[in-house]
């Protein structure tokens, strides 16, 4: 009674909720065949350039064609010759610690293989400023919700912006989350070495994106790579495999080096094509029923003409059934199919007028790059789990100050004579409807309240003129200040 009573309230209304239908987006719906304008891409997307949409061809400029060999060049420098394997189940302190011991500083961790899991950015940055040298380093940089803070020794933390340590990187320790080794910029001083953890499937495109956050990487920063006890083992087998294949290398040479990771990296882009593949053809297909269910809409002068009835035909063209019969799943018997058999077969049994061109060249793809390696051809081959994430919709509305009229200039007889060269010198004291304290720049909002106007320089004034900047009724200027 008592697991009856908790698979049903607790487990099953969470981890089995389903609905009858699903509406899918892919990257095939983000642009369309019939358009000729050219699409601008980003870096990091060069080796998944096969799972691109069929009508979307990548060009790669002349001057940038030689970009990846320049990157390979700058990894492969002899001083990037640094390997380290971690303990089994080795902890974020254990990872620290060994990374302390090493036998040159290291300042930055690039975490794209995800080793750091037992601890939130901050946590982990913090112990590690901890066991560093108290003579070398004073700050630890790291993200925190998307946003670059600093923490000192005594664990004060602010925005990295407005802190010291923004220009004084030399005595600061860098620690970069796997999301965070795409898509930001330190300019680290020469002579910065990183520590570049190893993770399982890691791929070229995230692996190379993660080194080059050291921008200067063969001109004067260097690196160290730092693997799990996983992928070690499986770096090991692919060298004795490569070994074994090409009796010309010397076998004697037992360690790890800078081609066997870069081997390995190549293995993980390769097999992440393959499967991506699978995932590819079959959003072909879903993108090719959403083309064919807006063909029937009514076009007049130029504009669709939308009706309730149409509307409802639509949403069941395009929306798909979300809920799998184990049946279907388990019930018959499962059989190796290569890529290019399970969708060849998908496509002959699809009753929606499809794209002669699209389906062609989608084929054609998986018959050349999908080779002879099989899977089960049943939907997806196993139970996948999704995680259901409720979030919260997020707005911004800019709000801007309202307008306003300037006011009038006024040049006070007290402010000429301070600009005469040849007039006596003044006490500003004296004129305090002119001359006022630099607090008092903040008249008029909450900050004059919070500024603590006490410990500011005696020896700073400001004119009333600088303070009179628009005419007001009284109302609080804070809207004016900025952010």
């Amino acid at each position: 009674l008592v697991i009856h009573y908790f698979l049903n309230h607790f487990v099953i209304p969470r981890e089995a909720k389903q609905f009858p239908n699903k509406l899918v987006a892919s990257a095939w719906d983000l642009s369309s065949p019939l358009r000729s304008k050219i699409i601008t891409g980003f870096s990091g997307t060069n080796d998944t350039q096969l799972l691109l949409p069929v009508h979307i061809r990548q060009y790669d400029l002349p001057e940038l064609q030689k970009t990846d060999a320049i990157v390979v060049n700058n990894l492969l420098q002899p001083e990037n010759e640094n390997y380290q394997s971690l303990l089994i189940n080795a902890t974020t302190e254990n990872i620290l610690k060994q990374i302390i011991r090493y036998k040159e500083t290291i300042n930055v961790i690039l975490d794209v293989g995800a080793l750091f899991i037992d601890g939130t950015n901050r946590e982990i940055a913090i112990k590690w400023l901890n066991l560093s040298d108290r003579n070398q380093v004073d700050y630890v940089v790291y993200f925190d919700c998307d946003s670059i803070v600093v923490d000192d020794r005594q664990s004060h933390s602010c925005p990295f912006v407005t802190s010291p340590a923004s220009e004084r990187l030399d005595r600061c320790i860098f620690y970069l989350d796997e999301i965070h080794t795409r898509g930001t910029d330190f300019k680290f001083p020469v002579g910065f070495k990183a520590a570049v953890t190893l993770g399982n499937g890691l791929t070229k495109d995230r692996f190379v994106q993660a080194c080059m956050r050291m921008r200067k990487l063969g001109n004067g920063h260097t690196l160290t790579f730092w693997s799990s006890h996983e992928v070690h083992q499986q770096i090991e087998i692919l060298k004795t495999n490569s070994i074994t294949i090409d009796r010309r290398r010397s076998e004697s040479n037992e360690s790890i080096n800078l081609i066997d990771i870069l081997r390995w990296v190549y293995e993980n882009t390769q097999q992440a094509t393959w499967n991506g593949l699978y995932h590819w053809a079959t959003q072909s297909l879903s993108f090719q029923r959403k083309v064919s269910a807006f063909q029937h809409i009514v076009w007049n002068d130029n504009q669709q003409v939308f009706t309730n009835s149409i509307m409802t035909d639509l949403s069941k063209e395009c929306c798909e059934p979300e809920i799998t019969e184990l049946r279907s799943m388990y019930g018959a018997a499962r059989k190796l199919q290569t890529l290019f058999e399970i969708h060849h077969k998908r496509y002959e049994h699809t009753h929606h007028h499809l794209s002669i061109e699209t389906k062609d060249a989608v084929l054609k793809r998986l018959r050349d790059y999908g080779g002879t390696k099989q899977r089960l051809s049943q939907l997806l081959d196993e139970e996948q789990q999704r995680e259901l994430e409720q979030e919260l919709e997020e707005e911004r509305q800019k709000e801007l100050p309202p307008s306003v009229k300037p006011c009038e200039p006024i040049l006070h007889e007290a402010i000429t004579r301070l600009c005469d060269m040849h007039s006596d010198i003044i006490d500003l004291t004296h004129f305090p409807n002119v001359f006022r304290h630099l607090p008092y720049a903040f008249t008029g909002t909450t900050f004059l309240k919070e500024c603590q106007s006490e410990n500011w320089s005696k020896n700073i004034w400001i004119s009333t003129e600088f303070q009179r900047v628009i005419e007001t009724k009284g109302e609080s200027l804070n809207p004016f200040l900025r952010p």
